[in-house]
């Protein structure tokens, strides 16, 4: 009874006498199979098309382009807080494919912060498992991955910018990763102001980290 469906689809005032005439059934096996068909979620609602122009609505009509491009020229990634963390760890891992990384209070000394969490040692009885030390010196940390590049020094490097607020929990770790990646060869920049873990900051610092992704198309 698929084609109840697609009839639906099409147009979903339609009478059930109708529908049952289309499918050579009755009008009581039509209700019965579409009253199955919303048990089940496969029917989930019933909508209008509206010519808002017609109806003399007052509305903006826009016109978005999004192109999309594979080139690592035109591919970045950004986070903030652990996402941070997620994008500077892509970007180190996969060069070839990401060009940019910005972390917005980003989780960057990953073991630290680890090795300081409060229930450490509730989650090693728990999971029978340090995290902290199974993460060291593996993909997962990010000095152990700069420390990588320190040693290739013709390896292709991803363009790092980060921003931290000087009353982030997470500040001290963005300020060990600026120590640790000196001398590392990236083309990486690191901005800090007053501010703490939350949205007011990484909204005042989305547009610079976007800025640093398109200057170097902009010159």
């Amino acid at each position: 009874m698929e084609k109840i469906l697609k009839i639906l689809e099409e147009n979903a005032r339609i009478s059930l006498e109708d529908i049952a005439t289309m499918v050579e059934s009755t009008p009581e096996e039509v209700a019965k199979q579409i009253d199955a068909y919303q048990q089940a979620h496969v029917i989930n609602g019933y909508k209008a098309l509206i010519d808002w122009d017609k109806a003399g609505a007052d509305r903006v009509q826009a016109i978005i382009e999004l192109r999309v491009s594979p080139k690592r020229e035109n591919t970045y990634v950004a986070g903030l807080s652990m996402g941070g963390y997620g994008a500077f760890r892509l970007a180190l891992t996969k060069p070839e494919q990401y060009s940019a990384a910005a972390s917005l209070s980003g989780c960057l000394d990953i073991i630290a912060r680890l090795d300081d969490c409060p229930w450490k040692n509730e989650a090693t009885a728990i999971w029978g498992e340090d995290f902290a030390s199974s993460a060291r010196g593996t993909d997962s940390d990010l000095m152990y991955l700069l420390d990588r590049y320190l040693e290739h020094p013709d390896a292709q490097r991803p363009r790092l910018f980060a921003a931290c607020g000087t009353e982030d929990m997470l500040y001290s770790s963005n300020i060990d990763f600026c120590r640790r990646i000196e001398g590392c060869g990236f083309d990486f920049r690191f901005t800090e102001s007053a501010g703490s873990h939350s949205w007011k900051f990484w909204e005042d610092n989305i547009v610079p980290a976007l800025d640093f992704f398109l200057e170097k198309k902009l010159k």
